[in-house]
């Protein structure tokens, strides 16, 4: 026996109209409302099957002048696929709440609608946060349970964990208020694309504080409109681009780590640029486990940063630079120097399979040559200059921190 029973068109009949698709939602909406008020539950061979029930509508909006031929549009690479065999599910699900004629007319403002405010949202792991935070490149850093109800939201504030290690994510967010709809993909989703690391780089700024690693985790876009989300079918994320394990025990975003972001923030594109995989060596270094690994990517940070256009002799070349830098006397840059030519040292011995295992001294190395990197991030950050290493190593110094024999009495 049939889980739907319903008239047939009227045979013959080139073109359906809406008294046929209502009919047929008014017809099927009982069957439809018992099959979405199963869920995900597990289907047995009497369970009524949403494909099934939906297949008339489907195959009346097949032969609809308005709905016959499958279209999309994009927003911000986001697509919106009005292909019958979907919507006629939505169009049913729509209905329970709205009635048939609400559901029509709800479809027909979604496909004409050519602009709408849409969103950017990840998942963020290693913070800590109690409220929303706008930084002024307009990324706001919230709690998850401060994000705005949509699907994708409402999966992320119902997670359950049941492991072992802890996990608090909280939520980074891009507004975008007008979002033209495409024929295409490519546009918006470059776009998208570019918002993605707009976000990823203001949560990685967060390293130039002290001990903390967070990274983005999973993105998506999503319509700030609600009406658009019953249009919607499934769910749909970038997955994680980072390196490295998560970090598993969040820190309290306190007003120093955003001021922090907030210089990186305001530095010129060139200066911003070329911190840009220091910083992110370092978030990875944090993150790393063994020692020796931690040391390569410090390693890495350090390089990025104060190598210049050698190529050759790096370890003395960086423990002078890093000295120069660093050091206000004659004593501090020699001490620097020491534990830079250290921390290469640990990193040379791990590449070339040959590390000590002495752990407590290898983690102490480690930890030294991290803390090197981060100094040496915030004053490059401090100065809002590209590094020019070479130029240091002639004149003794950058210009906000050249040696004299004054400061070796001070």
């Amino acid at each position: 026996m049939p889980l739907v029973q319903t008239a047939p068109l009227k045979h013959g009949s080139a073109m359906t109209t809406d008294p046929d698709l209502l009919r047929i939602i008014n017809d099927t909406l009982s069957a439809a409302g018992t099959a979405f008020s199963q869920g995900h539950l597990p289907r047995t061979a009497d369970s009524p099957d949403i494909w099934e029930i939906s297949r008339l509508l489907r195959e009346a909006m097949d032969t609809h002048p308005e709905f016959a031929g499958p279209a999309s549009r994009f927003f911000l690479g986001k697509q919106l696929a009005f292909f019958n065999q979907h919507q006629a599910v939505n169009l049913l699900r729509v209905a329970l709440t709205r009635g048939p004629d609400g559901a029509l007319a709800w479809y027909r403002t979604i496909r004409a609608v050519r602009r709408t405010p849409m969103r950017v949202v990840g998942e963020v792991y290693g913070l800590l946060v109690q409220e929303p935070y706008r930084f002024s490149n307009g990324v706001t850093l919230m709690p998850v349970s401060a994000l705005p109800d949509s699907p994708n939201s409402a999966m992320l504030k119902q997670r359950a964990f049941f492991g072992m290690h802890m996990d608090f994510p909280a939520a980074v967010m891009f507004e975008v208020s007008d979002v033209e709809g495409e024929d295409g993909h490519d546009g918006g989703h470059a776009r998208f694309q570019e918002i993605t690391a707009t976000l990823r780089w203001t949560i990685d700024a967060f390293v130039l504080a002290d001990d903390v690693a967070p990274t983005v985790s999973v993105v998506w876009q999503e319509f700030a409109d609600p009406e658009f989300h019953p249009a919607e079918f499934g769910r749909i994320w970038m997955g994680s681009q980072h390196e490295g394990r998560l970090p598993n025990h969040p820190i309290q975003v306190t007003p120093e780590m955003t001021e922090w972001v907030e210089r990186y923030l305001t530095l010129h594109e060139n200066v911003a640029n070329a911190c840009r995989v220091p910083i992110q060596r370092l978030n990875l270094a944090r993150r790393r486990f063994a020692p020796g690994d931690k040391a390569i990517d410090g390693s890495v940070c350090l390089e990025a940063l104060l190598s210049g256009n050698a190529r050759g002799e790096l370890t003395h070349r960086l423990s002078v630079r890093t000295a120069l830098l660093l050091g206000r006397t004659l004593e501090d840059r020699i001490a620097i120097a020491e534990r830079v030519r250290k921390f290469y040292s640990l990193r040379s011995d791990v590449v070339h399979g040959s590390a000590p295992k002495k752990e407590a001294a290898n983690r102490q190395v480690t930890e030294d040559g991290l803390a090197l990197c981060v100094s040496v991030l915030r004053a490059v950050v401090m100065s809002g200059e590209v590094p020019k290493p070479e130029e240091w190593e002639l004149s003794g110094g950058p210009p906000w921190n050249l040696f004299s024999p004054a400061a070796t009495q001070d």
